[in-house]
C-alpha cells in the first residue's frame, strides 16, 4: 500500500507498478583552484521522475484516486511508498487519464430442476487502469 498525505489528510492506494526511474541532478556547479584543482559543488537537490500504474481500480478506488489528484493539484505533497519510506512529491501531469474496461460478470447459472428452466443473468462491472507520472525529491 502507498499513502498520498497532503494538508493531514492521507489517501490510501494499493501497490501500484513502479516504472522506469529517471534521476535528475540539479544545479551541480564546477570550480578550477588557482593550482588547477578542478572541485565539483552539490548546489541543488536531486529529484527523481517515476511513472506509477495501477490495473483494475474499482469506482470507490478511482474516485478516491480523483479526490487526492484535485485536492493535491501542484502543490507537493507527501508519498509513503511500499516500502515504509517517506518523499516529497509532486504530480507531473495536468490531468488524470483513466483507461476504462468492463467484464461481464456472471452471477447465475442456466439450470433445470423438474422441468423448469432457470436463466442465468450477466451484470457488467467496469474497472480502471491508470498510468501516472510523479516527481520525488530524495
Amino acid at each position: 500500500m502507498i499513502t498520498f498525505n497532503y494538508s493531514t489528510v492521507n489517501y490510501f492506494f494499493s501497490n501500484p507498478k513502479w516504472g522506469n526511474i529517471k534521476k535528475i541532478n540539479s544545479f551541480v556547479t564546477f570550480g578550477r583552484s588557482a593550482a588547477g584543482v578542478l572541485y565539483r559543488y552539490q548546489k541543488g537537490f536531486s529529484i527523481k521522475q517515476i511513472s506509477l500504474s495501477w490495473e483494475g481500480l474499482n469506482e470507490d478506488e478511482k474516485t478516491q484516486m480523483e479526490t487526492a489528484f484535485a485536492t493535491i493539484n501542484t502543490n507537493d505533497f507527501t508519498l509513503t511508498d511500499h516500502k515504509g519510506k517517506i518523499w516529497t512529491a509532486r504530480f507531473l501531469v495536468g490531468e488524470l487519464n483513466f483507461e476504462e474496461f468492463t467484464d461481464n460478470l456472471l452471477v447465475e447459472e442456466n439450470f433445470n430442476i423438474s422441468g423448469n428452466t432457470y436463466t442465468s443473468s450477466i451484470r457488467s462491472a467496469g474497472f480502471y487502469n491508470l498510468s501516472l507520472e510523479i516527481e520525488i525529491e530524495s
